[in-house]
């Protein structure tokens, strides 16, 4: 396996032609072990997010960390209590990408997402992993806190293009009762049969998008006001798919499952790995990297995602929870490059 973490190097100085050839040395003596190495363009960190995770610690899938639209503040979720480098206690956090400065928003919060004209914050508060969501907004400091709904968001909340709507996910469905599909608006609360989970709003259509999950889970898309089905799109790889969110003209969808994160036109058409996750992989790869929780970039040309780089690769995961050793950072990559470089 190899990443080729700094392609879009390669043309810009003949001083790195040393290490680009020490690259394809290493590229050709790998497949003589892996006639396919992989081949990807993972991006670059975003300087002052670099975490350390020890052993044992709950280390990615936080629902995806959001720029804010102005591309100034980064909000994430923190869940590493144990590290000593990151920020405490577990919640919802404000990142200014230019002092490097943290700010806690709330505790025991997930799914933030940033109002189109980047005013407002909104979020799933939850008392314990185990309670109802109650939704929450913040102004775009992170200051104003406020309650807006209780016990019934469960899991991804977001604004609708106009700013005036939240859609959540209602925590309180179930197979009897598939009011999976929530709007929130002027104090009122609206469910409507959508019978798979919300995930996003269509910036370019009077639609939203859910997963449908069954042996092989899939998308369907709905109209936005009465929830009736549109259309039905099939993944390429059916693993457990999250993070299910539209670019800001509507024209792309960005998720991650077990094998990575994946980049697909708005229709289901040319879909595309682009980065890999090697925890839930076969033993043929090596646990040494995973990639998820990817959202849209305001500019709509790149991806913000987690990187988790695993220093320790003789612990393994168990169920759906990190118990490797390792970092967890956030990369910004460019989707074009990523397309064109990937052979996954």
């Amino acid at each position: 396996m190899i990443t080729i973490g700094n392609y879009t190097k390669l043309n810009i100085s003949n001083k790195l032609l040393g290490i680009v050839c020490l690259g394809f040395i290493a590229l050709l003596s790998s497949c003589k072990d892996d006639p396919k190495p992989d081949i990807f363009f993972e991006g670059d960190p975003i300087p002052g997010l670099k975490f350390y995770y020890p052993p044992k610690a709950y280390a990615y899938n936080d629902r995806s960390a959001k720029l804010s639209p102005d591309g100034t503040k980064l909000a994430f979720v923190n869940t590493n209590v144990a590290s000593t480098d990151a920020p405490k206690p577990f919640g919802l956090y404000l990142f200014y990408l230019k002092t490097k400065k943290f700010k806690l928003v709330k505790e025991l919060c997930f799914s933030p997402d940033w109002s189109p004209d980047g005013a407002r914050l909104v979020f799933n508060y939850a008392r314990s992993l185990m309670s109802l969501g109650n939704i929450y907004e913040a102004d775009s400091s992170g200051n104003n806190v406020k309650q807006v709904s209780a016990s019934i968001g469960g899991g991804p909340v977001a604004y609708s293009p106009d700013g005036k709507k939240i859609g959540f996910l209602n925590a309180n469905a179930t197979l009897d009762n598939q009011n999976t599909f929530g709007v929130y608006e002027n104090g009122n609360v609206n469910f409507y049969d959508m019978q798979a989970g919300f995930y996003d709003w269509n910036p370019a259509r009077d639609e939203v998008i859910g997963i449908v999950r069954n042996d092989k889970p899939f998308f369907r898309t709905f109209k936005s006001i009465g929830g009736t089905p549109l259309e039905d799109i099939i993944p390429p790889q059916d693993s457990n798919p999250n993070d299910l969110q539209y670019s800001p003209d509507g024209t792309r969808l960005v998720y991650s499952n077990f094998q990575g994160v994946w980049v697909m036109n708005s229709d289901g058409t040319n879909a595309k790995r682009i980065l890999p996750s090697y925890l839930f992989s076969n033993n043929r790869k090596p646990f040494r990297l995973h990639c998820a929780s990817p959202s849209w970039h305001p500019d709509g040309k790149h991806i913000v995602y987690e990187h988790f780089t695993i220093i320790n690769p003789h612990l393994e995961p168990i169920s759906n929870i990190n118990v490797t050793e390792g970092y967890l950072e956030y990369y910004i990559v460019d989707v074009e490059k990523a397309l064109s470089v990937s052979n996954l």
